[in-house]
């Protein structure tokens, strides 16, 4: 039997975190990288994530600050529009997140499963076992992540051992250009696609948060492992496609895998085998993203029961879905609101409430010097 406290671990949260981020990025960071060479999507990576690290240090340290909720937390520190105003603007980004998370997995299993399928229908049963995933209690939701995690990154090491045999070194050897400010510009591109960890901050009250180190750990270990994850995955695309093929893709990672030839007949539609992988992590971060969704309307509505906000996030997920069209449609809204016009102040959040406590915590000092 296990303790239901409501209370999950760091390790935990570590693992929840690399299941909610991989699946999306392997599918968003290679649009989002797409006008680069090979060289140039290595670097961006390379910038974006030691970001990512740092910006996931300042996450904890405000994360070990919250006595209670997120909410309460802002509501004392800038008041009450402050703590709706954040409060909205990430039920905003979860509420596109879900949507485009939705769409691709619709176009996914269109393209690669069952052609003659509506995407639009496989979105909206991604979206049913997404509100299925999110009921009960967050222990059992993160105890069935923490199984799901060593199968889903077994398996992608082998498939990406396996994909690796396609690569040609003479890919890594074409001559091109670098180009160090494109380079910057997508950078904050991968920067602001982990930037959403900013929404654990909502979980504080079921995390056993411990010292700032820890939770620090925690976050920064989720960004190395996905990190290192996204880099092998790139050098093995740009080892097999080239830089100027990979650019044309616009799903190369299942493409990648579907180049991979083992003996065995079933063995030959990897891409198959590789989308029950990735299909598995979106699973989670769908349950993730609508609990995160209702304890976001849970803290700006604290009368409305948990389960009924659930419902709610993923009706209004459903809605948008109905309404934003297809695909390609998404995802470019996806990037222009969710990352480009959204993120720059949830992300900017986070870094000012630290500030905030550093200079309280140098008023402090400074008070207690003066009595003494």
């Amino acid at each position: 039997m296990f303790a239901n406290n409501e209370k999950i671990s760091l390790r935990q949260l570590r693992k929840v975190l690399i299941l909610d981020w991989i699946g999306k990025l392997f599918l968003l960071l290679p649009i989002l990288l797409q006008p680069l060479n090979g060289r140039e999507k290595m670097g961006a990576l390379v910038l974006g994530i030691l970001a990512a690290v740092v910006y996931g240090a300042v996450v904890g340290s405000v994360a070990v600050k919250i006595n209670g909720t997120f909410t309460g937390y802002v509501r004392e520190r800038m008041g009450k529009l402050a703590a709706g105003t954040v409060g909205i603007l990430f039920f905003l980004y979860l509420l596109l997140n879900m949507v485009y998370l939705a769409q691709a997995v619709g176009e996914l299993c269109r393209v690669f499963l069952l052609p003659e399928s509506r995407p639009v229908v496989s979105g909206f049963m991604y979206l049913l076992a997404g509100l299925a995933a999110a009921g009960g209690s967050v222990q059992k939701r993160v105890r069935a992540a923490e199984c799901l995690f060593p199968t889903v990154t077994l398996l992608l090491i082998l498939m990406l051992a396996a994909a690796s045999g396609s690569v040609e070194t003479g890919h890594f050897l074409e001559i091109s250009e670098y180009r160090p400010g494109d380079v910057f510009q997508r950078s904050s591109c991968v920067f602001a696609a982990f930037a959403g960890m900013g929404v654990v901050l909502y979980l504080v009250p079921h995390v056993n948060t411990g010292k700032t180190r820890g939770m620090t750990g925690a976050i920064r270990g989720a960004v190395l492992i996905t990190g290192g994850f996204l880099l092998a995955v790139f050098a093995v695309m740009t080892g097999a496609f080239g830089s100027t093929d990979l650019n044309r893709l616009e799903w190369p990672v299942p493409v990648l895998m579907s180049n991979v030839n083992l003996p065995g007949e079933f063995l030959q539609r990897w891409d198959v085998v590789f989308l029950a992988v990735l299909l598995m992590a979106l699973l989670m971060a769908s349950g993730t993203g609508i609990h995160y969704m209702s304890r976001v309307l849970g803290e700006l509505f604290p009368k409305v029961e948990e389960e009924g906000l659930k419902k709610y996030s993923a009706g209004i997920a459903a809605v948008v879905l109905l309404i934003s069209g297809n695909y390609q449609t998404m995802e470019k809204l996806f990037v222009r609101w969710a990352l480009c016009a959204v993120m720059p102040f949830l992300a900017a959040f986070p870094i000012l409430l630290w500030v905030m406590e550093r200079v309280k915590r140098g008023w402090i000092g400074k008070e207690e010097k003066e009595s003494e």
